[in-house]
């Protein structure tokens, strides 16, 4: 999978979404995306990605020494459509406009560019997704502090959007997601320390749950990005985030 592929399973979807009467464009983005139903902050949030995506692509075909006429044009219709300003316009009109060459340029990218990384199956990422919302549900009903529920919290929202967002972006993301929670965790160490002492047994071992989800979708990120990585992790960042709440919860071994 690289960055043309991912742009180019979109577009597949975009062109099979039924034009039917009164189908707006986020219905459409809503659909290829798996957002929440009528939630413009999150289609808009996905298109940026999006587009970033396309550019991405766009850079990486034309370091590849690929000559840009045999892509360009097909990127630019792409990202005509994938607009934040459209999100209330009808779809029927914008898909009949689109050329039937698209597809062929982005099917030439996607064969064009070097395998990047692994595919996470549909599978593990509904089950990546399904822990975090199960262990949000858990700590908002626990009785941690304040402080450790806004944290805890926190980094799962920031680790299930980069998920979210994993057929636009690939894996990537996530591993910043998880990069940036294992530095939030070493910077909050003391004090998060400090507000779980005097917690239940039951509230505390909320903390191995964080601990042993941040460390399966580490897992799962370094495990499909050896490809891009020549097969070793570069940052082993499921042993660094482990450590890492390994440091708060000590005590609880």
């Amino acid at each position: 999978m690289n960055s043309a592929a991912r742009i180019l399973a979109i577009y597949e979807q975009v062109i099979g979404y039924p034009d039917r009467s009164g189908a707006q464009f986020l219905h459409l983005w809503i659909h290829v995306f798996k957002l929440s139903e009528n939630d413009e902050d999150e289609a808009t949030a996905a298109l940026m990605a999006f587009r970033a995506e396309i550019e991405l692509a766009k850079t990486k075909l034309i370091e590849q020494g690929v000559p840009e006429p045999l892509f360009y044009e097909s990127f630019a219709h792409i990202k005509g459509i994938a607009s934040a300003t459209l999100l209330n316009q009808e779809w029927a009109s914008h898909k009949r406009s689109l050329p039937s060459d698209v597809l062929l340029g982005l099917q030439w990218a996607a064969w064009a560019l070097p395998k990047e990384e692994d595919e996470l199956s549909a599978e593990e990422l509904a089950s990546l997704i399904s822990d975090l919302e199960s262990l949000q549900e858990s700590i908002e009903a626990s009785n941690l502090s304040m402080y450790v529920k806004d944290f805890v919290l926190r980094q799962i929202d920031l680790i299930r959007m980069a998920l979210r967002q994993y057929r636009i972006s690939g894996i990537s993301p996530v591993e910043t997601a998880l990069e940036t929670t294992y530095g939030a965790i070493r910077r909050n160490s003391p004090a998060l320390t400090k507000q779980v002492e005097n917690a239940s047994t039951e509230d505390k071992m909320l903390l191995k749950r964080f601990e042993t989800v941040l460390t399966k979708t580490a897992e799962t990120a370094e495990k499909i990005d050896k490809v891009r990585k020549g097969g070793e992790a570069l940052a082993k960042i499921s042993h660094v985030v482990g450590e890492a709440i390994g440091d708060v919860i000590n005590f609880l071994t």
